[in-house]
């Protein structure tokens, strides 16, 4: 087992001075889309806008029965967009995860190996 006095740390003033240096770890924020980002990008692609026009030659011409395609590009678009949002909150709560422990640990001593 490491004995703690064999590693003493930092002393105050070290920790200052690394701390005027900008020597520090801070948590980065998260970098995850907005709910308005996620349904616009999911919704407003080449494909659904391609798929659209087609969709509106057909009603056009009036033939109706063959607009079953766009039912799927929407279900398809809601799948993206499910996907998105669940793998956001996953990431929010790993997130919180990481700052809870990076906080708990913040209190903690830590001993350094000082070679020298």
């Amino acid at each position: 087992m490491i004995n703690p006095s064999e590693f003493p740390g930092l002393s105050t003033a070290e920790v200052e001075e690394r701390r005027v240096r900008g020597d520090v770890n801070e948590l980065l924020q998260p970098t995850t889309r907005s709910l308005k980002q996620i349904l616009l990008e999911n919704s407003l692609t080449l494909f659904n806008f391609i798929n659209l026009v087609i969709g509106g030659f057909i009603i056009y011409t009036g033939s109706f029965k063959n607009l079953l395609f766009l039912g799927v590009i929407l279900f398809n678009t809601a799948i993206g967009i499910f996907q998105e949002l669940r793998a956001k909150k996953k990431h929010r709560s790993v997130n919180a995860a990481q700052s809870s422990e990076s906080q708990r640990y913040s209190q903690c001593s830590v001993a350094r190996n000082r070679s020298g």
